[in-house]
């Protein structure tokens, strides 16, 4: 069972897939995303495939200099091959999943 940091990324303009939850594994994570210099507008997806409106659990946020510079979403329930998506329209964004591993249970 993985646990503790288990994925993290620094955007670059677009998506960057974060973490890939195992086949056969279920993940509770949690979720900080912060801005490390500019203004980006985020949005954040758990997809099984392409992204869609369903698999967005961070909606379209302005993370700027004065205002949204941390988002921290905790308890995040994924199951086996979702992958954790950032999608953003410039670099310095950084995003860190921590979290643990289980074994699904069938």
């Amino acid at each position: 069972m993985a646990e503790g940091r288990l994925g993290s990324a620094v955007s670059s303009a677009g998506d960057e897939d974060v973490y890939t939850v195992p086949s056969g594994k279920t993940a509770t994570v949690n979720i900080i995303i912060s801005r490390v210099s500019g203004d980006a507008t985020i949005v954040l997806y758990a997809r099984d495939g392409a992204k869609s409106d369903e698999d967005v659990i961070w909606p379209s946020t302005l993370m700027g200099a004065t205002s949204n510079s941390r988002i921290e979403l905790t308890g995040v329930p994924l199951s086996g091959d979702e992958i954790v998506t950032l999608e953003s329209d410039a670099v310095g964004i950084s995003i860190c999943v921590r979290g643990f591993e289980e074994e699904e249970v069938v």
